[in-house]
């Protein structure tokens, strides 16, 4: 009987010792869920600051997309405003060379008008130089005739 004391106290020993190894282990794991836990809450709080992010920059695409919308229709409406306004630039154009046509043949009407006007009056100038020698000759040819004549010319 004092065998199986002596078995049974060494059994005893043994389980003794298992179970502070058992605690032993056990405070570990606690430590090692403890860490486990701080970081599964660390990880937590980075995936929630990440969804943030994201959210924010799904957001900030969405608004980057709306801008490109606009300026799309933008340069829409633009290239259709500087196509109208070629248009018209054109259209100016060829008014423009149209009148500049028109006005060159006012000019030479003018310009043959001015000098068909010069030669007229160069004629009427002849015509009075004429008219001036035949009244500078009348007088001398009335100078030179007789008196009775010129009386009776005054009479007439």
């Amino acid at each position: 009987m004092q065998g199986q004391v002596v078995g049974l106290e060494s059994q005893l020993s043994d389980l003794r010792f298992n179970v502070g190894n058992v605690v032993d282990e056990l405070h570990l794991s606690k430590e090692c869920l403890a860490a486990a836990d701080a970081e599964i809450a660390k990880l937590e709080s980075d995936v929630s600051g990440l969804l943030e992010k994201q959210t924010f920059l799904e957001d900030q695409i969405k608004r980057s997309d709306a801008e490109k919308m606009e300026m799309k229709s933008n340069e829409v409406k633009l290239e259709a405003e500087i196509n109208a306004l070629k248009t018209g630039l054109a259209s100016r154009d060829e008014r423009i060379e149209a009148l500049n046509k028109d006005f060159d043949k006012h000019k030479l009407r003018y310009d043959m008008l001015m000098a068909e006007r010069d030669g007229v009056c160069a004629e009427v100038d002849n015509l009075k130089a004429e008219m001036r020698a035949r009244d500078i000759q009348i007088k001398q040819m009335e100078e030179q005739q007789p008196d009775g004549l010129q009386a009776d010319r005054a009479c007439v």
